[in-house]
């Protein structure tokens, strides 16, 4: 692995999914995996700020209507059911765990689903910066078997 040309991308490190009083707290299956999967990502992070790993986070936002959800289906639409992850609110923020390497973590907005890439601008940045390698790590490896 050569570090400046490795990028992570954090998905969904957002208040409603993490946070105690998470509005979708509850769809993480297992709170300890959870846990885990937040004390290992605070971890990773923390052992890569001295490196030039590009570290990006990709959050999820909507506005209080819900105009960008065209008749969404799945957790689009409980999202927008219990009014998940609008602009603004302390839900669609990063997670207070990840706040103190905030300076190191770029935010890439623009995220209207689960694929990091659509309504953003990640792939010209991953182009620009010359990244070759990438992984993601998501909230949604909460509830994984």
């Amino acid at each position: 692995m050569q570090p400046q040309s490795t990028a992570v991308i954090l998905i969904g490190y957002q208040n409603d999914y993490f946070a105690a009083d998470g509005i979708l707290h509850s769809v993480i299956e297992e709170s300890s995996r959870a846990t885990k999967v937040l004390e290992n990502t605070v971890e990773l992070v923390g052992s890569l700020l001295q490196t030039p790993v590009l570290m990006i986070t990709t959050p999820i936002f909507f506005t209080p209507n819900y105009q960008e959800l065209v008749e969404p289906v799945g957790i689009l639409k409980t999202i927008k059911e219990v009014g998940a992850f609008q602009a603004g609110t302390k839900g669609s923020q990063m997670i207070d765990e990840l706040l103190p390497f905030r300076s190191r973590i770029l935010e890439v907005p623009g995220k209207r689903g689960f694929n990091a890439f659509m309504n953003t601008n990640l792939d010209m940045i991953l182009h620009e910066k010359q990244i070759t390698q990438f992984g993601a790590i998501s909230c949604r490896d909460c509830s994984r078997n």
